[in-house]
């Protein structure tokens, strides 16, 4: 489109003159590893890269860096929050996401798989929250709601100081969006 091509810096044309600096990350021969199940490639980290091919070059770059990179592998991770939902946090996804697409026979696109898959697939002891959205610092309130919630979650002292076993069969939180029910 007409916007995406006028969105990246015109050093799509630009020559290296003798005052320029180059910047390369070569890793020594004794700390080059390859993705594997327990160190995955990275699309936060594709990403960053990608973004930036973007933004300097346009996709031509973003081509040509995907094209003249080695080591992609089949240990390819979804790692970016709400991986599901990535116009909520990953900019320049779609052409990012089109482009391993068109290569995915260099970037292994096909096997990229979300935490939960990546997990159940590779690596049996990967543990955590995957697919919730990001903390919110600034979130207060709903003191009452939690205090009852954990009321309804944890064993109690009864009046004569025995504990009572507490079964909860579901507890429902429902809402409008945008209230809070994840926080």
């Amino acid at each position: 489109s007409e916007h995406a091509s006028s969105s990246y810096h015109e050093q799509a044309n630009f020559a290296f003159t003798p005052n320029d600096n180059i910047w390369l990350y070569v890793p020594l021969p004794n700390y080059i590893h390859y993705a594997d199940e327990t160190h995955p490639l990275l699309q936060s980290y594709v990403d960053t890269v990608l973004q930036g091919c973007l933004e300097w070059g346009g996709p031509t770059m973003a081509e040509q860096f995907i094209l003249t990179t080695g080591g992609w592998s089949e240990y390819f991770l979804n790692d970016t929050p709400s991986s599901r939902r990535p116009w909520l946090f990953r900019k320049e996804y779609n052409t990012i996401d089109e482009l391993l697409k068109k290569y995915e026979e260099f970037t292994y696109y096909a096997e990229r798989r979300h935490p939960e898959e990546f997990a159940s697939a590779f690596n049996q002891r990967m543990r955590g929250s995957w697919n919730l959205p990001r903390r919110n610092p600034n979130f207060t309130g709903r003191d009452g709601q939690l205090d009852q919630l954990r009321l309804r979650l944890v064993n109690q002292d009864d009046s004569r100081g025995k504990q009572q076993q507490r079964v909860v069969v579901r507890v429902d939180v429902a809402g409008m969006g945008g209230v809070g029910k994840s926080q």
